[in-house]
């Protein structure tokens, strides 16, 4: 707590010193996953934006904490600065636009002040999040962190001047969540409708650069070894205080048991935790031939090659409805995951797929599908239509941030 406030006092003359500082209306910087990965909608929009924009009038330049990303852009002559580094802090200063996937952690909260901050953010809101989700104004914490959020805007990890949503509906949740993110107060004008860049890796034409995505190889390879590849995607638990080895556990997965079944049926089965619990796992899978960990922090060129998706609260459920495959749902802990984190709609009518509680089910129900029974196809495909999800999304918001209308 000691180190938080003194945290917080070092950075309040830092935030007013660089918001003061001239920006460059020609400069703009991007990064994600509070600046570990090269990933998520922050990396799609980037390779777009440096595929499309030809006039050199603007700069988007990657921003990391992660000097292997500082290498592996600049092999690529992509523009890119270490943030810890002369360069890296001036040109987050004088950056006009700042992009962001998940938080202004993703770069440097009091780096950022004076900049319009767009965010890409990283999914659907099925599960609250935010402010009402994680916290709220009710008891004595949430005031004291809401005047600290008022004073200190650069310490409140959603604050931004635009957020991207995917739908409407996804617009209406936002307007809860982000209700304290914006600078101006005015949530739903400033909630845009523009899709998120990483779907775009949906489209039958998208092509894969193989030095940006070295993973693409692997994955063809799994694809011509094994007949199906089935990817299980669950939601991170930090407020349930649990691991991805604890929803093991008190799933009563039998990984043994897991492995012959895939043997049998020609399938290679990919746990894809989330990036703060992939190391929690290494030890439990490493055994087993038709089990894998996928260690990419990007995941959605797996599922861009995965024949069924298994997750639970994730929104990336949202996200593979596109690729009009099968999805089967696993809420283990559906009644402690509804108590403690709770969801902005009805989960059973907004999850159009099978749900499944023990693992006897889901090895049931993936072999049904494999023998060509996708019963819930045409739900999915009403779903979709409904909810109208926007495609194109780079574009979109290139035309919106960028575009120089004569």
């Amino acid at each position: 707590m000691i180190l938080k406030i003194l945290k917080i006092l070092i950075n309040i003359p830092i935030f007013y010193m660089v918001k003061f500082i001239p920006k460059d209306i020609k400069l703009s910087i991007i990064g994600a996953s509070l600046g570990e990965h090269f990933s998520d909608n922050s990396k799609y929009f980037y390779i777009y934006f440096h595929k499309i924009n030809k006039c050199n009038y603007n700069k988007l330049i990657w921003i990391t904490k992660n000097k292997k990303i500082v290498l592996l852009l600049k092999s690529y002559n992509l523009p890119v600065e270490y943030l810890y580094s002369f360069k890296g802090i001036y040109t987050t200063v004088k950056a006009s636009k700042v992009f962001l996937s998940h938080q202004l952690n993703d770069i440097n909260g009091p780096l950022l002040a004076g900049a319009n901050i767009i965010q890409l953010w990283h999914g659907f809101p099925l599960k609250k999040i935010g402010y009402k989700g994680s916290w709220n104004t009710d008891n004595l914490i949430g005031k004291i962190k809401y005047f600290i959020y008022n004073i200190t805007p650069f310490n409140y990890s959603m604050t931004c001047n635009k957020l991207i949503a995917s739908n409407s509906l996804a617009k209406k949740n936002f307007k809860e969540s982000f209700a304290l993110s914006f600078k101006n107060n005015k949530a739903y004008k400033n909630i845009l409708i523009l899709g998120q860049p990483r779907n775009d890796i949906f489209e039958y034409n998208y092509k894969f650069d193989t030095l940006l995505f070295p993973e693409i190889k692997i994955l063809k390879q799994y694809k011509n070894k094994f007949q199906y590849i089935i990817s299980w995607l669950p939601t991170q638990r930090v407020a349930l205080n649990k691991t991805i080895v604890d929803i093991i556990k008190e799933s009563k997965l039998d990984l043994l048991f897991l492995d012959n079944f895939c043997k049998i049926n020609n399938i290679l089965f990919v746990f894809k935790p989330h990036f703060l619990d992939i190391n929690l796992l290494q030890l439990e899978i490493n055994k087993y031939k038709n089990l894998i960990i996928y260690e990419m922090a990007d995941p959605y060129p797996l599922l861009k090659y995965t024949d069924i998706l298994l997750t639970d609260y994730s929104s990336v459920y949202y996200d593979f409805l596109l690729t009009k495959k099968p999805i089967i749902f696993t809420p283990f802990d559906y009644d402690e995951y509804l108590e403690k984190v709770d969801f902005y709609q009805n989960y059973e009518e907004m999850t159009p797929g099978v749900k499944c509680y023990k693992w006897d089910d889901i090895l049931k129900n993936i072999r049904f599908i494999l023998e060509g029974n996708d019963q819930y196809k045409n739900e999915r495909k009403i779903f979709l239509e409904k909810h109208d999800v926007k495609r194109d999304s780079s574009k979109l918001i290139y035309d919106t941030f960028f575009k120089v209308t004569s």
